[in-house]
């Protein structure tokens, strides 16, 4: 089954199965794990705590886990496996340049396991990308209310109203609980 985060624009196929289960869906990403709690599987999005670039978590990661049997750097993600408290972890982090932020798929399972979710793991992450930004569908709609001009632009959900006045510009952004809109 393929996950799309439509709040921040990735997708990412993942396993449906009668020994997995989804434990949590929300705007930064999913979580699953196994009847059996031996296997935990999360796709988030963020920021970097530490505000580094690609390069920087990569480097980061590495000195974390020197002894990662696997560690890779991309164009524009790196991934590392590593053994952490008895259970293997692969890890495969893709930058959002338009945003300056990151996907994370965090997959970790014991050991036994590894002949079952290594196609599993593959799968998720060959498939993990970053949607490329449409400009279809694109309405503005001008307003003008006491000294302030309302622009209001509409990209599929998403809605950023932009107010200007004389000295200056203010942007914020709705993105949820719009029920309908006028134009």
């Amino acid at each position: 089954k393929t996950y799309y985060n439509d709040y921040y624009g990735y997708s990412i196929d993942y396993p449906i199965s009668e020994d997995l289960y989804t434990s949590s869906r929300d705007n930064e990403g999913i979580e699953i794990e196994s009847n059996d709690e031996n296997v935990y599987i999360s796709v988030s999005y963020g920021y970097d705590e530490y505000g580094d670039n690609l390069q920087q978590a990569y480097n980061r990661a590495v000195l974390e886990y020197p002894n990662a049997p696997y560690k890779f750097l991309g164009k524009t993600f790196f991934t590392i496996t590593y053994e952490e408290d008895g259970l293997l972890v692969f890890r495969k982090t893709v930058y959002d340049r338009a945003n300056n932020a990151y996907i994370y798929l965090y997959v970790s399972f014991p050991p036994e396991y590894k002949e079952y979710m290594t196609p599993i793991v593959e799968k998720m992450a060959n498939t993990m990308k970053k949607d490329k930004v449409r400009w279809l569908n694109v309405w503005i709609i001008v307003i003008w209310s006491g000294g302030y001009i309302h622009n209001i632009v509409c990209k599929y959900s998403y809605i950023e109203i932009i107010d200007r006045k004389l000295f200056g510009m203010f942007s914020y952004n709705i993105m949820d609980n719009i029920p309908y809109m006028v134009i």
